[in-house]
């Protein structure tokens, strides 16, 4: 997937990586776990002065966390905006993330599209795909994680907010509220606090918990 150039903030592309990956988990094509590989994101960064024009673009190669693409912005927004304060010039380049030194090293120049290599492959062939079969492919479609966040927003107060974590959640709730004998809400609030604080705080994926929607009578009785 490349994006156009509309990504304004290292957070922002953070945000965007987790929205793919939860429509990944959604469709049932990947767990899209970038520290198990099945996730990688190369980055584009430019700075400018406002209104001038796009600046230089750097490339940062390979990163195999979000966390790791939001630092690499980070670092390289601070190196080009400093290069330019000093009168420097940014070179097209591509970079890679040191992420014991949290740093971007050099790994070669790109002078322009031919140190690319770019060039068309012969063994695939253009795909026209007409409206109709759109239209089959997305009635095919399971829940996705925007439409399970407002149908939980409508139904309750305070629910799984627009998390990485969301659909793996949205699943277990859903199968949790047909034996949860206490009030929906606590389950919610439950898992939107306790779950998601230990997820994040041991970088932790929720399937490595092994929770059973069984395991809620446990709560309703506060253990």
């Amino acid at each position: 997937m490349v994006t156009e150039p509309e990504i304004r903030s290292p957070e922002e592309a953070r945000d965007f990586l987790n929205k793919v990956r939860a429509i990944a988990q959604a469709l049932g094509v990947s767990d899209a776990n970038p520290e198990e590989g099945k996730l990688r994101a190369d980055v584009n960064v430019s700075v400018r002065e406002p209104g001038a024009p796009f600046g230089t673009k750097v490339e940062i190669k390979n990163l195999n966390s979000f966390k790791a693409v939001q630092h690499a912005l980070e670092f390289e927004i601070k190196r080009q905006s400093r290069l330019l304060e000093d009168g420097g010039k940014v070179r097209q380049e591509t970079r890679g993330w040191d992420d014991g030194g949290q740093k971007t090293y050099l790994m070669r120049i790109k002078e322009g599209e031919a140190d690319y290599r770019y060039m068309p492959d012969p063994d695939l062939p253009p795909m026209r795909i007409d409206e109709n079969w759109l239209m089959r492919v997305r009635l095919s479609y399971p829940e996705l994680p925007d439409a399970k966040f407002e149908r939980y927003a409508k139904r309750f107060k305070g629910m799984m907010p627009t998390s990485p974590l969301i659909t793996a959640l949205s699943q277990f709730f859903d199968a949790a509220l047909a034996s949860y004998q206490g009030k929906a809400q606590n389950l919610a609030n439950w898992l939107n606090s306790d779950v998601v604080g230990l997820l994040n705080q041991q970088n932790l994926a929720f399937k490595t918990l092994a929770l059973r929607p069984e395991d809620l009578i446990a709560l309703k009785h506060g253990r």
